[in-house]
């Protein structure tokens, strides 16, 4: 079964003891290539997706496997001065969508518009990911004016489904540096007591021991827990905690968190990256959640037949308390003839390039190898508090010579 899925550029010219950041990108500037970057070949299969699939934000880098080719891709940086630099460290997340063996992907460097060399490569045997990867750059491209890296893919591009890439950073590392990098929270929660929780990174060459998470609610009172006893090596991670729980009230609410005191000391070499913030909505109720599925077939796709009779069927007959939307493909071969504009619509905002796929509440990344597998996710997933109640109605118009007649029928989800 087939399936389908940099902040704006910074440019520094030198390195400060609190500016290590050489280049950033999360493609949220709404073009692809962004600005300054490049694709050397096969541009056409390179887009924005409006997805998080590679485990950052949306929107992000996307290479699908069509139209087919067989040779080098490559997503290449703008030229960066690198003057005075020896070493660098490359941080992105991706996610690769394996279909057969024969691939490759890595990340390269030249200088001057030289020739590549290759800095990390692995083979693609399966699935990759979702995962972060951190590439230590050493070697004589560093120290020049015009540096360039790329993230690059080589093979038949056949022999994958899809590559999501997203969050590229190129930093030279300090002695140390502490980073809150999310807040795991939902931005839509129920009020009462809610934990306050979110992941640290060690960007620095010193291992963290220790440090405090500290959060404020409006720039209200601030809340302090302290980690002793951890170890989080260079490059690695930490989920943390807060002991406090946040009150939290109806209504909307920015919640900051930011780390402090690390290792003891304010020896973090980094402050621009020590505090993060998002806003909450909480809800002052509840209902019952409807999740909603939706499945990309075609009556010309044989997989398709099979995953309905296996997986979806069943489901759908042992189950209830969710919506079913169907988009029948004009692909493979001569397609579905119930195949709508719409559900073209759908199908190019998900970035669905293979049937049969399944998406429930708008994620791919779901168990529907089996119908107890899906079952059981979906057990899960109608537990969670939902925000909205949808009235709907519809009006049928028939008309013909003989008489015309109108049928009204509401319904409620």
């Amino acid at each position: 079964m087939r399936k389908i899925k940099l902040l704006t550029i910074t440019l520094m010219l030198g390195v400060t003891s609190w500016a290590q950041t050489h280049i950033a990108e999360d493609f949220s500037q709404g073009t692809f290539p962004p600005s300054g970057w490049s694709i050397d070949a096969h541009q056409s299969n390179w887009s924005l997706a409006p997805s998080a699939i590679a485990g950052g934000s949306a929107p992000e880098a996307h290479m699908a496997y069509s139209p087919t080719f067989n040779g080098a891709s490559r997503l290449i940086s703008p030229n960066l001065n690198m003057t005075g630099i020896s070493n660098a460290t490359l941080k992105f997340r991706h996610f690769m969508d394996f279909y057969a063996a024969g691939t490759s992907i890595g990340v390269a460097t030249r200088n001057n518009n030289g020739a590549w060399n290759n800095v990390w490569t692995t083979t693609v045997s399966g699935d990759i990911g979702p995962e972060l990867k951190f590439i230590e750059i050493i070697n004589d491209d560093l120290n020049k004016e015009n540096f360039q890296f790329c993230i690059f893919f080589n093979g038949n591009s056949y022999n994958i489904d899809n590559w999501y890439v997203d969050d590229i950073l190129l930093f030279t590392p300090l002695q140390t540096d502490g980073a809150i990098v999310s807040i795991e929270m939902t931005p839509y929660i129920v009020n009462g007591n809610t934990e306050v929780k979110g992941k640290i990174e060690n960007l620095g060459l010193t291992a963290i021991t220790s440090c405090n998470i500290k959060y404020s609610v409006n720039d209200g009172t601030v809340f302090t827990t302290a980690l002793s006893g951890i170890n989080i090596p260079k490059y690695g991670s930490y989920n943390y905690s807060c002991t406090d729980l946040w009150n939290a009230t109806s209504g909307q609410h920015t919640i900051k968190v930011w780390i402090s005191n690390v290792n003891g000391s304010n020896t973090d070499g980094n402050t621009n990256n020590d505090t993060l913030s998002k806003v909450i909505s909480v809800a002052s109720q509840t209902t019952q959640r409807v999740p909603c599925f939706e499945e990309f077939t075609s009556a010309t796709c044989s997989p398709c037949a099979s995953f309905n009779s296996s997986v979806l069927n069943p489901f759908v007959n042992n189950n209830t308390g969710f919506t079913l939307i169907k988009y029948q493909m004009n692909w493979p071969g001569s397609g579905d003839i119930y195949y709508t504009a719409e559900g073209g619509v759908r199908r190019n905002y998900y970035g669905v390039n293979a049937v049969p796929d399944l998406y429930v509440e708008g994620n791919s990344n779901i168990p529907a190898n089996s119908q107890t597998a899906l079952t059981n996710y979906f057990n899960t997933i109608k537990e969670l508090p939902s925000f909205l109640s949808i009235s709907a109605g519809h009006d049928i118009n028939q008309r013909s010579e003989e008489h015309t007649s109108e049928l009204q029928s509401p319904n409620t989800i």
